[in-house]
């Protein structure tokens, strides 16, 4: 028998044996957990990937599941199962022991064997001792092993960092896993739920299975739902004939595909089929029922267009202009008593009547049975709608005898007009007569034009330059060109006076005429001499050259803020009133900043007593003076919203710095004429006035030449923008062309409509871009920008007439509004070279700036060495 102490060191080897035989199970388990989950999720990828591939088909769906099931399964007992399932004898864990502590040198191995013998006596073998003292040495080694502890720690670590790796791999995929992944997952996982399952992938059809009249033509529209496809195809068949696929139409940015199938006489069967996805069978059944196999249409434009009497053959869809009658004659497939036709707005919240309830409700318009059996109904165009004709059939009641129709009231476009000559400010001698010439021209006619003008920001005056005849029953003039000339010596001018002018022109839109008017230009007085008297300013020091062009700068910046109220005058209409507000607010701050400017100049050259009783000065302080006077009314009016009553001050201020500016030209040049000498008390006072005028002036000068580089900048960025839009919209547009001819060589039966709806998109797109170039002309000045807008106009007109036309007229009405897109990007192309010319001249200008500034250093520094 073994005594206490043999007891106890005969179970702490035991002990020792179980737990490394737990800490290798554990081994195993954590390496099988890291190595099922991950070869697990693969698999499930794979499988997943595949069933997203194959769209969710049943029998992939099947195959899959049992699949993943089967190599899990696999996994469990090759990592489980058979690793843990055999029992591991306390020999072979002592040698795995031996194995990882090489330094016990088989003596655990030796204690374990000789410790299986039921009680320790001497034999002729081993020896009892022996054998005591052998197990309480393997007991102390494994005391120095902390028991077992220390074996395959490694091991352990390595494998729970595996097991934790791949544990948040897992949940970050399925945190951040594709749809495909999650479908494919919950879907191979728990197949029990596929029948309830509705797959990820669909298309959604309509109209299904419905009822149509024998001889209808029926849309069908496919939605394609969580998933893309390029091509998506209609098969379909009639009773007793062969099944044939087509592509289905895309319609742009909507996520629809549209196929129209024709004259159906015959019960038809369609699904359809994209990528590999399928819709259910559906069914169009055809019956007996009275439908419209014709529409013809005849325009009847209003009386201010000039336009004569349109038919349309075999058409549906309406572009016209608002205001036109349009006389409708429909012919049935079968003769029934009578019918009509049901418009519903397109916007509903804009019809207006004086029922509110009744406001939303479609307007009726009864059909008359003609002699020929057609049905013939009128109705005028007034905004955006649709149409359908209803016809009533042989048990009384109507029925939808058409399809939905468009009808689109095309822009009567305001105006276009512009000065030829001179186009510019100009400056004219008191007795010179200064020829202007105005064109204009509208789309469908011009009923007036007027030329106004004013002197010094007086009263206006209007000039009628063409006045359409009332009564006329033949078309408008539709262009034009007339002319005035001001003789400027009937209006008492004297230097530094001037003659605002614009031009507005009225096109002939009913009772409410449309009216554009051209930006304000400046006629400015100088002295009759001037040209011979600057012969003679050779003598004129660069000091004060540099003062007359400083002076000049308050007057430009003037000229600017009339320019800018002036239109914001013009363009209120076209302005939201924060934008407004906002634009009056700027330029009240600008107005304010130049008065501070101009009494901060003239206090100072008071200082400097230049401001002799009797000078010149003195009258050029006086007109300044006149000239702060006039911006404070301009300041307050602009500050009140008023910038009808802020315009005249803001002339007369113009006009006094005007004269302040050819009064110092006037000094400037009798300088050059008398002191070429040498010296004197008024080349002093010349040349400190020239130095003050540098100081003061340098620093507006640059914050307007800095806020003006700032615009031409956007502007520049804007037009190359709207540039790439119109390219856009050329390609676009040359595809809907293409689609078109393609429709038109299509079977009768069959066509893939929705060219239509691309092209009223296209023409919504080409309208919004022309606003935006109708707006940077205005703001910018600009009239090659407004024609271009003009052009998109017409572009977007006809891209309207082409979805409204049948197959031949829609490609001829596509190729016109190609033709004016193309005309558009060719002027805004020529728009962006003449602005790259314009950056090239003033980058040029600065640099021969800077020589001549850099010469005029060296001369002084020059002349300084002399002195």
């Amino acid at each position: 028998m073994l005594s206490t102490f043999e007891e106890m060191d005969y179970t702490q080897l035991r002990d020792v044996i179980r737990r490394v035989r737990r800490r290798w199970r554990l081994r195993v388990l954590l390496k099988g957990t890291a190595l099922v989950a991950l070869i697990g999720f693969v698999t499930l990828a794979v499988l997943s990937y595949g069933l997203d591939y194959l769209r969710y088909r049943p029998w992939a769906l099947t195959s899959f599941s049992v699949l993943i099931y089967a190599v899990l399964l696999l996994l469990l007992v090759r990592f489980f199962v058979i690793p843990l399932s055999k029992r591991v004898a306390d020999d072979r864990v002592a040698l795995y022991i031996e194995e990882h502590e090489p330094e016990l040198q088989a003596e655990l191995l030796s204690a374990v064997e000789f410790a299986r013998a039921p009680h320790l006596e001497d034999t002729p073998e081993r020896s009892a001792a022996f054998t005591r003292e052998l197990i309480s040495s393997a007991v102390m080694h494994c005391q120095n092993l902390q028991y077992g502890r220390a074996v395959e720690r490694g091991s352990l670590r390595r494998f729970a960092t595996a097991v934790a790796v791949v544990a948040a791999f897992l949940l970050m995929i399925v945190l951040l896993s594709p749809t495909f992944l999650r479908n494919g997952a919950s879907l191979l996982l728990m197949p029990w739920t596929s029948t309830a399952f509705a797959s990820p992938y669909a298309i959604d059809v309509a109209p299904r299975n419905i009822q149509v009249a024998r001889g209808a033509d029926q849309l069908v529209t496919a939605y394609l739902v969580g998933f893309d496809s390029d091509r998506v195809e209609i098969e379909f068949r009639s009773d007793g004939s062969e099944w044939e696929r087509w592509p289905m139409n895309d319609e742009e940015n909507a996520g629809e595909f549209l196929f129209m199938l024709f004259d159906l006489d015959e019960r038809t069967e369609y699904f359809i089929e994209a990528s590999g996805v399928r819709s259910p069978l559906y069914r169009i059944d055809v019956t007996d029922l009275p439908y419209v196999n014709r529409i013809d249409l005849e325009y009847h434009f209003p009386a201010y267009s000039g336009l004569g009497i349109q038919t349309v053959e075999d058409g549906g869809d309406i572009a016209v202009l608002s205001g036109t009658e349009v006389h409708l004659r429909a012919y049935s497939t079968v003769e029934v008593p009578g019918g009509r036709i049901v418009l519903e707005p397109e916007d509903p919240s804009s019809t207006s009547t004086e029922d509110p309830e009744n406001a939303n409700a479609a307007k009726i318009v009864d059909l008359q049975v003609d002699e020929d059996g057609s049905y013939q109904g009128s109705f005028i165009v007034s905004q955006d709608a649709t149409y359908q004709i209803e016809l009533q059939g042989f048990n009384g009641t109507l029925s939808t005898a058409s399809s939905v129709y468009f009808i689109e009231v095309l822009t009567d476009q305001p105006p276009i007009i512009s000065f030829d000559t001179p186009g510019r400010d100009i400056t004219a001698s008191t007795i010179d007569e200064v020829f202007v010439e105005v064109v204009a021209e509208d789309d469908y006619g011009l009923s007036g034009l007027e030329l106004i003008y004013s002197v010094n920001g007086g009263a206006q005056q209007t000039l009628p330059l063409y006045r359409a005849a009332t009564g006329n029953a033949g078309k408008p003039i539709d262009e034009l060109s007339a002319s005035h000339t001001f003789y400027l010596e009937e209006e008492d001018l004297e230097p530094g006076d001037f003659i605002s002018y614009y031009a507005r022109a009225f096109d002939s839109h009913g009772g409410d005429s449309q009216v554009t008017t051209t930006d304000i230009y400046f006629i400015e007085a100088r002295p009759f001499n001037r040209e011979f008297r600057q012969g003679q300013e050779g003598g004129m020091p660069q000091g004060g050259q540099q003062g007359q062009q400083q002076q000049g700068a308050l007057a430009e910046r003037q000229k600017e803020i009339v320019l800018a109220t002036f239109k914001l005058i013009r363009d209120r209409e076209q302005m939201s009133e924060q934008e407004h507000e906002s634009d009056l607010a700027t330029v009240a701050m600008m107005q304010d900043r130049l008065r501070e400017q101009a009494e901060l100049l003239l206090g100072r050259t008071a200082q400097r007593g230049a401001l002799q009783p009797g000078s010149e000065f003195q009258q050029m302080a006086e007109y300044m003076r006149l000239a702060i006077e006039a911006m404070g009314p301009a300041h307050e009016s602009l500050i009140a919203q008023d910038p009808d009553a802020a315009l005249p001050h803001e002339q007369r201020a113009l006009q006094q710095l005007q004269r302040v500016e050819a009064l110092m030209r006037e000094v400037q040049v009798n300088f050059s004429e008398g002191g070429q000498g040498g010296g004197g008390q008024q080349e002093s006072v010349n040349e400190d006035l020239a130095d003050l005028l540098d100081l003061e002036m340098d620093k507006l000068r640059n914050q307007y030449e800095t806020l003006q580089r700032g615009q031409q900048q956007q502007l520049d960025n804007q037009v190359d923008e709207a540039l790439q839009r119109l390219e856009e919209l050329a390609r676009r547009q040359q595809q809907e062309n293409e689609r078109s001819r393609r429709q038109a060589n299509l079977p009768q039966n069959m066509s893939g409509s929705g060219s239509s709806a691309s092209q009223r998109q296209l023409a919504q797109e080409a309208e919004e871009l022309a606003r935006r170039l109708e707006r940077l002309s205005r703001q910018n000045s600009d009239p090659d920008l407004a024609d271009t807008a003009r052009r998109l106009r017409e572009a977007a007109d006809a891209m309207r007439r082409s979805a409204a036309s049948n197959d031949e007229n829609a490609v001829s009405e596509g190729v016109s509004a190609l033709r004016d897109i193309e005309r558009a990007r060719e002027q805004l192309d020529a728009n962006r070279t003449r602005r790259l010319q314009r950056d090239m001249k003033n980058a040029l200008d600065k640099v021969d700036q800077m020589r001549q500034e850099q010469d005029k250093i060296a001369a002084d520094v020059e002349e300084m060495g002399n002195v």
